[in-house]
């Protein structure tokens, strides 16, 4: 959720995906203007809450960059370009904008959590009007571009995202993240070079499942090889989750190697790419199946024609949004047992589990108190005193949309009160973490020369740091 306040932007709570990098809120094409602050995002309850891990495409196409045009004001490190206290996400600038549109560069923005990216427009200067072109919904100036349009959008971006998926299936994790993460999770200690050289050789396309349970085995990987490994693959010092995991072992990962690999934050791998560029195709797509879904609804000639051609279009997408949306379209057609049959499925078909799965169980019984008062011929105004507590339930277990749909009927049936709650960065905050995050960057090795595990067997660790312009160190069998 984002809210418009001054004519800036602050996002409100969860807004990424903690298990999809591809999902998430971008924030797009805004020309601020006499703003207090632009894009804002305050401060998460969790640790994943933040907006899309990746603004703007890395790429070099006009319609990549995110397009935001800046206020610059006279104030300096008041953040007011891009204040995040929420998890770290990469921006993407053009190099080369013409010059009316300089102020797509962010100027003033908390360097500890956000990483900004130059690339050029390989087509020639930047401009707003062809960056950020009318989206296809219908709207702007650039008019309805028509369903067969639309329907062309969304097929040539499922082609691509398919082939970037199947990419990436093969890239990380040398192919198979469940076998390697399975080898990591039940690794010993003699076999600690054999597991350092497997994490390695797959490097830099480890996914962040099988960094953090090498992260979890600390009798296996000691802080030395964990380092290495988190620099050969740099996009994970971009996860909270896995620099806070540093933290939980019982031998924290010392400063000055948690400085080195945060380094890599300004870097970009194969990887990195080409999950960028699979948000973009799925950006794309939805774009389009939007604009899809709301010339159904508002061009269709009959409500039984506009809800015939929603049928099919959420039936032959895959994404899990849609399936919701379908369940919701049967009850609202009758067709009650189709509904159920389409909910029930979908744990084993998108595999959910955890939160997921949670939020998934609550709109089950969402489903079922709706499919119980529609049955009845009645409508969500006339619940009853049970199906409103039921409805309270669902409201107070917070997890999924259906909480959210809950509340609003108990709004409406003047059953509770709500307000928003509005949230605001902390300049103090953030310029306490911009502070510890420089001095953290600054922290040099310790002189020293050390050498582990003591007493070793199979390997050892040698780590030193002299001032000295040559060291020699001699090993001599016993």
């Amino acid at each position: 959720m984002f809210i418009n306040l001054q004519q800036g932007i602050s996002c409100q709570e969860q807004n990424r995906s903690a298990e999809d990098p591809a999902h998430g809120l971008q924030i797009l094409c805004n020309d601020f203007d006499e703003c207090d602050a632009d894009i804002l995002v305050p401060s998460p309850q969790y640790g994943t809450w933040g907006i899309a891990p990746g603004q703007g495409i890395d790429g070099h196409e006009m319609t990549d960059m995110a397009g935001n045009l800046f206020f610059y004001n006279t104030i300096p490190d008041d953040y007011d370009d891009l204040n995040n206290e929420g998890a770290f996400f990469d921006y993407y600038y053009p190099q080369n904008p013409h010059p009316l549109y300089v102020r797509s560069k962010p100027e003033d923005y908390t360097t500890n959590s956000v990483e900004i990216h130059q690339r050029e427009i390989f087509s020639g200067e930047w401009v707003f009007e062809e960056g950020c072109p009318p989206s296809e919904n219908g709207g702007g100036t650039g008019g309805d571009p028509g369903k067969d349009e639309m329907r062309s959008s969304i097929a040539s971006a499922e082609q691509e995202i398919a082939a970037t998926e199947a990419t990436l299936a093969l890239l990380i994790d040398g192919g198979d993240t469940e076998a390697l993460n399975t080898e990591v999770e039940t690794s010993t200690p003699p076999e600690t070079v054999e597991i350092y050289n497997e994490l390695m050789n797959k490097s830099p396309n480890l996914s962040e499942t099988v960094v953090e349970s090498s992260i979890d085995k600390e009798n296996v990987l000691p802080n030395a090889m964990i380092r290495d490994v988190m620099v050969a693959n740099p996009h994970t010092s971009k996860s909270d989750v896995l620099m806070e995991k540093l933290d939980e072992r019982f031998i924290p990962l010392p400063e000055y190697m948690k400085a080195q690999v945060l380094q890599g934050r300004s870097l970009t791998s194969l990887k990195d790419e080409l999950e960028s560029k699979l948000a973009g195709y799925k950006l794309k797509k939805a774009r389009a199946f939007n604009g899809l879904a709301r010339y159904f609804t508002n061009e269709s000639a009959t409500w039984q024609e506009a809800t015939d051609s929603l049928t099919v279009l959420y039936q032959q997408d895959n994404d899990l949004r849609s399936k919701y949306c379908l369940t919701m379209l049967h009850i609202e057609r009758g067709e009650y047992q189709q509904g159920e049959t389409v909910l029930s499925n979908i744990p084993i078909q998108y595999g959910l589990e955890g939160d997921n799965l949670t939020a998934h169980q609550n709109m089950e019984s969402y489903y079922i108190l709706l499919r119980e008062i529609k049955e009845a011929g009645m409508s969500l105004q006339e619940a009853d005193s049970l199906q409103i507590l039921e409805l309270q339930t669902i409201e107070v277990a917070e997890t999924g949309v259906a909480s959210t749909w809950a509340r609003d009927v108990l709004v409406a049936l003047g059953e509770m009160t709500y307000e928003e709650p509005i949230q605001m960065p902390d300049l103090l905050k953030s310029a306490e973490a911009i502070d510890e995050y420089d001095e953290l960057l600054s922290t040099e090795p310790p002189q020293m020369l050390e050498v582990y595990p003591n007493p070793s067997k199979g390997y050892v660790i040698l780590e030193y740091k002299l001032e000295t312009e040559q060291v020699t160190i001699i090993i001599q069998a016993v």
